[in-house]
């Protein structure tokens, strides 16, 4: 049961990192 919880917590952060880099990314690609 922890196991799945942790991965499950694991797999959203990474998620909203990936999110997150790609607003930077665009944000960063409307300025060049």
């Amino acid at each position: 049961m922890k196991k799945i919880n942790y991965k499950t917590k694991y797999k959203e952060q990474l998620k909203q990192n990936l999110e997150n880099f790609n607003i930077k990314d665009k944000k960063n690609f409307k300025k060049n």
